[in-house]
């Protein structure tokens, strides 16, 4: 209570001056409940090492696997191939640019049909244009005149965007793709591909050129690009370039490379950037369902396109040998991976320095589970130690646990996330940006200085100087306000505050610096925390097993829950023929297309009232406004149970307390043995292997099984 009275304490002093704030915790979010509130829980070490903390990616479709790292080699055919060019033999399975057939307009028709319901009537015309004069022929040339790309409007909902995804891949193949690309609107009202920042993001549809990054030798607004006039080498490089000696793309042969990317104790995006670096290619051409956790070992599948599987192997071992990040268990496919491709994630996690609290168990302090000397010895309290976190292993299997948004929606320091969320929806762009700078951690003199600086006179200099390269938000805002300040100072402008200095417009503009992803990510952390209260008062009002009349559900037959996808609302006749489960209840993402509430306690007026508590009123932002920040909204599963859950207890000693309990794929692979444990060891370890589907939080099924704040 004394450390909680000093917290709020500092909080109050961090409200009156901006400034270092600490972290949020679980109740200034809404994390309010919990699924078994009586059941005790105990408390562990998690993540010791990295290797505590393994996980492996789900996929559904034909494989229905969960993804393991088993083999390093390269394709039999891929060698036998390299072996064929090597010896200067020709194979007859592959074919040349030259020799590769063109289709007709005819066979797209197909593809434009199955897009036009998505992408409308006018672009659908626009995109037969570019196949018809860049991919057939018309008298043997190709009419440079007709844009190689087309730009389609605006899409917030992700599974709608996913499946143009698709169907382009889908239709067609290797002649065109598609990507996300920042748009900009200049004084004509044309909308532009922008390489920094824009006001929006939408799907660019786009010829494809296996010698460029951007289609036909141009930039991403069909302008000739002045690298590629120049001459430099600014192409991505794959295995089809049989008229330089390279190994041609062979015929039938799917265009993508799929395969297993294994790391351990590394952040996804570094390792790809790692491999874009050793293939010479851009990273966003690899394709990934989701980044998973730096600390840890991690398994995923990731497709790059026409890269061997020799080549993708030799390169990785040569620069990183059987380390921390590797490759293997390579195949073919058509199918590219996009981000959310996964059904979920499955986790092995070691629990260490297990302790049950004393009142769970027959008298003495804290208890911790685990053997005495000598063998077999066991203290009767240590026992049941052990029994209660057994049971909370079993309650937690089949209660599972409140679906939550976790803590790192929300920040760890600094500005939190939902805050700037709110300061943005309510249209206070001063706030927003005041709120950002001004709640840096100062960790310096020069910092503090540079905060009070910005805050009280307006100056931007002082800040711009010492913002981290990491910094990226922060930066963006004070260059654009400082090129704003440079501007009014030409001016004569003399003010002094920061409110006097900059109008909400400027503020605007400068929120609109920050690149896209982060932009929306303050957008979607006030979300969660809508959303976050809105399950701790269903909990509140109507419990967590049984579903009530008024409710929304969606069947385990739709399970990707998002905006496209409409919920059932339960009625008298449902509950009392008991047709829908609370594994199936779930409640609006607030956003503008979650337009359907529950008809009880938490629905539509519990909603606003939240909002209005804000001072949010959604009506009163205009669409335009909603769409460029993604305040897209969808459903979200209230309680999810983990999946084929195990468990594994390890006895060991002071001298094994740093020894890895469970081994990971590459150790498999190079055949260490397990670790065999110690009977009469006096310390306890808890090997828990467990799925969660995605759109959940591994950190929240933790604080239910627990019940630690996290």
């Amino acid at each position: 209570f004394f450390q909680l009275g000093c917290r709020l304490a500092r909080r109050r002093l961090c409200t009156r001056h901006l400034g270092k704030m600490p972290p949020p915790m679980e109740t200034d979010v809404g994390i309010t409940r919990f699924v078994s509130e009586k059941s005790v829980g105990f408390s562990a070490t998690i993540k010791h090492r990295y290797k505590d903390f393994q996980v492996f990616e789900m996929r559904s479709g034909a494989d229905e696997e969960v993804v393991h790292l088993t083999s390093l080699d390269p394709l039999p055919e891929d060698l036998e191939l390299d072996a064929k060019q090597a010896a200067g033999e020709p194979d007859q399975a592959v074919k040349t640019e030259a020799e590769k057939v063109v289709p007709t307009g005819d066979d797209f028709n197909q593809g434009l049909d199955a897009l036009k319901p998505i992408i409308g009537e006018a672009v659908t015309v626009s995109l037969g244009e570019m196949l018809k004069a860049h991919v057939v022929p018309a008298e043997g040339e190709k009419d440079l005149s007709t844009p190689s790309f087309v730009l389609l409007e605006n899409i917030e909902c992700k599974e709608t965007r996913k499946d143009v995804h698709t169907k382009v891949r889908r239709y067609f193949g290797k002649w065109v793709v598609s990507d996300m690309v920042e748009i900009v609107t200049d004084k004509s009202g044309k909308r532009i591909v922008s390489k920094t920042p824009g006001t929006e993001r939408a799907i660019r549809i786009s010829i494809f050129d296996s010698t460029s990054k951007r289609s036909r030798g141009r930039d991403g607004n069909g302008n000739a690009s002045k690298r590629r006039k120049r001459g430099a080498d600014n192409h991505v490089k794959i295995d089809d370039r049989s008229a330089t000696g390279h190994t041609a793309w062979p015929a039938g042969r799917p265009r993508n490379l799929s395969f297993v990317l294994y790391k351990e104790n590394m952040d996804t995006n570094v390792a790809i950037s790692h491999i874009g670096r050793a293939l010479g290619m851009s990273s966003k051409s690899i394709g990934l369902s989701g980044t998973k956790d730096k600390r840890g070992v991690t398994a995923q599948r990731v497709t790059i396109p026409q890269i061997t599987s020799t080549r993708l192997s030799e390169i990785m071992k040569r620069r990183y040998g059987q380390r921390n990040l590797c490759v293997g268990n390579f195949k073919y496919t058509n199918d590219a991976i996009f981000l959310g491709d996964h059904v979920g994630n499955r986790f092995v996690v070691t629990f260490r320095d297990i302790l049950v609290n004393r009142d769970a168990c027959a008298g003495g302090e804290t208890v911790a589970v685990g053997h005495t000397v000598p063998p077999g010895n066991l203290e009767p309290a240590r026992i049941a130690a052990k029994n209660v976190v057994d049971v909370a292993v079993d309650l937690w299997t089949k209660g599972g646990f409140l679906n939550y948004y976790g803590m790192q929606r929300f920040g760890t320091h600094d500005a939190w996330t939902h805050e700037v969320g709110k300061f943005v929806l309510r249209k206070d762009m001063l706030g927003a940006v005041k709120f950002l700078l001004g709640t840096i951690s100062f960790t310096s003199p020069k910092i503090l200085e540079a905060r009070d600086a910005l805050l009280e006179r307006g100056e931007t200099q002082p800040y711009k100087d010492i913002l981290k390269s990491s910094m990226v938000a922060e930066r963006a805002l004070i260059q654009s306000l400082h090129k704003t300040g440079q501007q009014r100072a030409k001016e004569g402008d003399d003010t002094k505050s920061f409110e006097e200095k900059f109008t909400e417009g400027q503020c605007l503009e400068a929120f609109h610096a920050i690149p896209y992803s982060l932009r929306t990510m303050y957008i979607h952390a006030y979300q969660a925390y809508l959303f976050n209260q809105l399950v701790s008062k269903r909990v509140e009002l109507y419990g967590n097993s049984e579903v009530v009349v008024g409710d929304l559900v969606i069947t385990p037959k739709d399970k990707d829950v998002n905006s496209a996808t409409i919920p059932h609302l339960v009625t008298k006749e449902d509950v009392e023929a008991g047709k829908y489960t609370i594994e199936e209840v779930v409640l609006p993402v607030i956003g503008r297309d979650s337009k359907l509430y529950p008809l009880h306690e938490v629905g539509e007026e519990f909603a606003a009232s939240l909002l209005k508590r804000d001072g949010i009123n959604l009506s009163e932002l205009p669409a335009s406004f909603t769409k460029k920040l993604a305040f897209s909204g969808s459903y979200r599963r209230i309680l999810v149970k983990p999946l084929k859950v195990e468990k594994q207890w390890v006895y060991y000693d002071d001298a094994e307390t740093n020894s890895d309990f469970h081994l990971t794929d590459l150790e498999r692979i190079n055949q260490v043995e397990p670790y065999a444990g110690k009977s009469d060891g006096p310390y306890a370890g808890l090997v828990l292997s467990f799925g969660l589907p995605k759109s959940s939080y591994a950190t929240m099924g933790f604080r239910e099984l627990m019940k630690l704040s996290t």
